[in-house]
C-alpha cells in the first residue's frame, strides 16, 4: 500500500501525467482528502 506525500505538493498540467493507472474507491477518497485537509492545515467548509 502507498500513501501521499504532502510535504511538497506541486500542481503539473494534465499532459505530464502518463497512462491510467486506477482510481480510489470514495473511502479512500475521502481518507486522502481528510489527511490533505490536516497536512495543508485547511479547515473544511
Amino acid at each position: 500500500m502507498s500513501s501521499p506525500y504532502c510535504d511538497e505538493l506541486v500542481s503539473l498540467p494534465k499532459s505530464m501525467l502518463g497512462h491510467y493507472v486506477g482510481m480510489l474507491s470514495a473511502a479512500k477518497l475521502r481518507l486522502l482528502d481528510r489527511a490533505l485537509l490536516l497536512a495543508l492545515q485547511i479547515q473544511a467548509g
